[in-house]
């Protein structure tokens, strides 16, 4: 689904690394909102995939780099506070356990850090 053959890093690993990261959380109603997470890690990672293709282009730098992914992360956010119960703290705990997850093979496959 992710993956290209120049990738290093096949990018379904770094997607169930950060959803298992969540899981740790332990969200009261984590079955229910799971599958929404699961989808907005998707987002964050095909983000992180266009992020190398533009860098691999040299059409963009480590700064705008970061600007696209602030947005992104702006972006999980707002979608994360509109599941019930879902508090700006929690969502940012979740999107910060995901990223921390996998902060390092970011690094290595994009090669900035941008994080």
């Amino acid at each position: 689904m992710f993956q290209t053959s120049r990738d290093k890093y096949p990018l379904e690993n770094l997607h169930k690394a950060m959803l298992f990261a969540c899981e740790k959380a332990e969200f009261k109603n984590w079955n229910s909102i799971k599958p929404f997470i699961s989808n907005e890690l998707t987002s964050l990672i095909l983000m992180l995939k266009w992020i190398k293709d533009m860098k691999l282009k040299n059409e963009m730098d480590a700064e705008q780099a970061r600007i696209h992914l602030d947005i992104q992360k702006n972006t999980t956010r707002t979608r994360l506070m509109a599941l019930p119960d879902m508090t700006m703290l929690e969502a940012d705990h979740l999107i910060n356990q995901s990223i921390d997850a996998i902060r390092k093979e970011i690094y290595e496959y994009i090669g900035w850090v941008i994080i």
